[in-house]
């Protein structure tokens, strides 16, 4: 299975799924459920919290 562009981002900064949650304010099994599940819907906020904790746009990460 292909990682999410999610999983991919947080891996290339050398990122835990706990240091993206620490740096992001969202709970961590959020993360790995956004990061697990495909059909994930997460609203604007936590896009946005994720986004810039990474340094990049929630559409680079979360849309195709």
């Amino acid at each position: 299975m292909e990682k999410s562009r999610l999983a991919q981002a947080r891996e290339k900064l050398g990122w835990t799924q706990e240091k993206l949650a620490a740096k992001s304010g969202v709970a961590r099994v959020h993360i790995a459920s956004l990061e697990n599940n495909p059909e994930a819907n997460p609203t604007k906020s936590t896009m946005k919290k994720i986004a810039t904790a990474i340094g990049m746009k929630a559409g680079d990460i979360f849309f195709t």
